[in-house]
């Protein structure tokens, strides 16, 4: 059986490796995680992964004129059109509306919650691709 493999997206290295422990705690694979914008690019574009779990903060509190989480947007939006299956984990879920217009499927968790909850969130979203 082929267990389900997962794309974490996020720049805090220690977030990531607990995401990836919850992850294959779960059964799921994680995959080598992308800890920026272009090793993210580079991920989507190789495939080789079933859902993912997005952080839209990757900068390094850099100012952007189009707010934080510019990057993520892109990426996210990226993820919609391929429709993979994403769980938005980031401090700025307060922009729903946005996220929906990217990826009208994508579920957003705030960072407040546990990885547990991220990974019960991807076991669901993956569970719905699959039907």
């Amino acid at each position: 059986m082929t267990r389900t493999s997962v794309l974490i997206v996020e720049d805090n290295g220690l977030l990531a490796g607990e995401l990836q422990l919850v992850a294959d705690e779960h059964g799921l694979l994680a995959k080598e995680p992308a800890h920026s914008y272009l090793a993210a690019l580079k991920a989507i574009d190789a495939g080789g992964f079933d859902c993912c779990v997005l952080d839209l903060n990757l900068g390094k509190f850099t100012a952007d004129p189009f707010g934080p989480g510019r990057e993520g947007r892109q990426l996210l939006a990226l993820l919609g059109t391929k429709k993979i299956p994403t769980v938005v984990y980031s401090g700025h879920v307060s922009e729903e509306k946005t996220i929906r217009a990217l990826h009208p499927d994508a579920v957003c968790i705030d960072k407040l919650e546990s990885c547990e909850r991220v990974v019960e969130a991807l076991l669901e979203l993956c569970c719905d691709a699959e039907t």
